[in-house]
């Protein structure tokens, strides 16, 4: 995806206005996240970030939330956004934990959606979330005997969970069937 800076010049009154736009479509992923996560490590720990990019993507606006969500969103982003270049579409959702692809950890799992208008790409909407199971040998993922990542979890590099609009349900299923607690994991899942 190669996108270009735009020039231009905005009066304080248009700025104020847009501002306060990002800033309430945050919010609402922030309160999104909190009111339909089925998981008490999202509705009351809070263990949960998100952030808006721009087109390029860079970061424009980010919640206050956990500063290391918000500190791996940023290269975690270019790298999503290398990795599918002009595969990218409206109606697409991208999931993926891989500390590879710039994440924390196997049980933080990252959410892109992209967001257009007039079909072109103008922003991203993207949170990150803490599971507490992704699959592996231990519940919670926490294995302390874990001598390599794949002792820890699922690792999932960047996929579609929808595609162009419609569920990737294949995606979702092999996703929650290897986790436990399915019906607590798809909940955050859904609200991410």
């Amino acid at each position: 995806m190669h996108a270009s800076p735009t020039q231009g010049h905005c009066d304080p009154i248009t700025l104020a206005v847009i501002q306060g736009a990002l800033e309430t479509t945050q919010r609402e992923m922030t309160l999104t996240l909190e009111k339909t996560g089925r998981s008490s490590v999202f509705n009351l720990a809070h263990d949960y970030s998100n952030a808006l990019f721009d087109h390029l993507p860079e970061m424009i606006l980010q919640g206050q939330d956990i500063p290391i969500h918000l500190g791996s969103l940023m290269p975690a982003m270019k790298c999503v956004a290398e990795f599918f270049g002009e595969d990218i579409h409206e109606g697409d959702v991208i999931y993926h934990n891989d500390p590879v692809f710039q994440g924390s950890h196997i049980l933080d799992c990252c959410m892109y959606k992209p967001v257009f208008y007039h079909g072109e790409l103008v922003f991203w909407a993207v949170c990150k979330g803490h599971l507490t199971d992704i699959g592996g040998p231990v519940p919670a993922g926490y294995n302390p005997d874990a001598k390599e990542i794949y002792a820890e979890g699922l690792r999932i590099p960047p996929v579609k969970l929808w595609e162009k609009g419609r569920r990737r349900n294949d995606v979702y299923n092999l996703l929650l069937s290897n986790m436990r607690a399915r019906r607590n994991q798809e909940g955050p899942s859904v609200s991410e």
